[in-house]
This record gives C-alpha cells, structure tokens and sequence, in this order.
C-alpha cells in the first residue's frame, strides 16, 4: 500500500463513500 496514493476522481469508490458521509450528515437531521 503506497502512501502516496490518493484515489482518483474517476473513481466510482470515491463518489460512493462521499454520497454515504452526505447521507449520514443529512438524513437523521431530515429525520430528526
């Protein structure tokens, strides 16, 4: 494992977890 990696914006990984932290920050506010 390198350190110096960092993923790429085409990956999709990249956009799933930033999707996954928006929707925990957002939803149980929405719910509360």
């Amino acid at each position: 494992m390198s350190l110096n990696y960092q993923p790429a914006p085409k990956d999709p990984r990249f956009y799933i977890v930033q999707d996954l932290l928006l929707l925990t920050r957002h939803l149980p506010l929405k719910e509360a």
